[in-house]
């Protein structure tokens, strides 16, 4: 239940005998009914450009005897891109042969998609023409582009962290009273 609120699912891979088994709340995940266990079938769910490093991911994980941390996209059954991040661990046996590596899959997508917004405005910020100054409520900015550099005279590292006052000009203290 816990991992079905968390939109998360519980995977385990067989190394030895190469078989997945995912938990109900895996097939949720991918937006399938059954999956037959076989690692291929998991490689096509994979979007495409995210295959290489989720394989050299895995590898890693093993070879380096480091925990697996990956964040990809899957193209789900019913059609939907969405987010996933996984995270496990590899077991050894007493030879020291990987034996089976456990894990989750969460459901990333909101995140993912607010960091691409957030990078997509951070760019019109910076790009654009007009100045732009970012601002807590209490007045201290946060954003400076490089407009707001020529207009009022002052570098973003001169103005980022510091109130709007008579440090940045007269031009910059009479753009915020107004």
């Amino acid at each position: 239940m816990s991992l079905d609120a968390a939109r998360m699912g519980y995977w385990e891979y067989d190394i030895e005998e190469g078989r997945v088994f995912w938990s109900p709340e895996m097939l949720r995940l991918f937006a399938v009914s059954t999956f037959d266990g076989d690692p291929k079938t998991i490689q096509s769910f994979i979007h495409a450009a995210d295959r290489e490093k989720l394989t050299a991911a895995f590898e890693a994980a093993v070879t380096d005897r480091t925990p697996l941390e990956a964040e990809f996209r899957v193209m789900r059954g019913d059609g939907q891109e969405r987010w996933l991040a996984n995270v496990g661990r590899c077991e050894y046996s007493p030879a020291g042969q990987p034996r089976a590596m456990r894990g989750v899959a969460l459901d990333i997508t909101d995140r993912k998609l607010g960091e691409i917004t957030a990078a997509q405005m951070a760019a019109v910020v910076q790009n654009s023409g007009e100045a732009i100054v970012g601002m807590t409520p209490d007045g201290i900015v946060t954003q400076w582009n490089p407009a707001a550099e020529r207009l009022f005279g002052s570098s973003a590292e001169e103005s980022i962290g510091h109130e709007i006052d008579g440090h940045h000009g007269a031009d910059a203290q009479t753009a915020f009273d107004t």
